[in-house]
């Protein structure tokens, strides 16, 4: 499983992985400081995208409200759901 998090919290990041590496799931994670930056990263990966996003919502640049409705927009009918 491919998790996204964006978060502009070091700490809220560091609890984030550490509370993923001990779910015991077999995951690999990646990390962003802003939504400009979970836009750009979703923008170069069409390829690989994340199974999962984990969204904070109070972001400077660009808030997790704006993350959702741009992804809305344009990338969620880029992936087919597994099941």
């Amino acid at each position: 499983m491919y998790i996204l998090l964006a978060d502009d919290d070091e700490d809220d990041r560091f609890f984030f992985e550490e509370a993923v590496v001990n779910s015991g799931i077999n995951f690999a994670l990646s990390m962003v400081n802003d939504g400009e930056e979970l836009i750009q990263k979703i923008k170069n990966e069409l390829e690989n995208l994340p199974d999962l996003i984990f969204l904070d919502l109070n972001m400077p640049r660009m808030s997790g409200e704006e993350c959702l409705a741009e992804i809305k927009t344009h990338f969620l009918n880029l992936k087919t759901y597994r099941s």
